[in-house]
């Protein structure tokens, strides 16, 4: 697990990002132009091709107490 630092609002989030490659799960997000971490809007499955220069990170998950 990493931090990643949103390179338009400085918001950070915690998790694994994702290469070329890696296939984008339910959940996953990336760097919004919007400056926040925003999940997809179209259908899960794509990959990730070579060249992206999208930051897409699967956040880790917080475990209940």
């Amino acid at each position: 697990m990493q931090t990643h630092t949103h390179p338009v609002s400085g918001k950070v989030i915690v998790g694994t990002r994702l290469e070329p490659g890696d296939t984008i799960q339910h959940g996953d997000v990336y760097d919004s132009t919007s400056g926040g971490w925003d999940e997809l809007s179209w259908p899960v499955g794509r990959t990730i091709l070579p060249g992206c220069t999208t930051i897409w990170v699967r956040p880790a998950l917080v475990e209940a107490l």
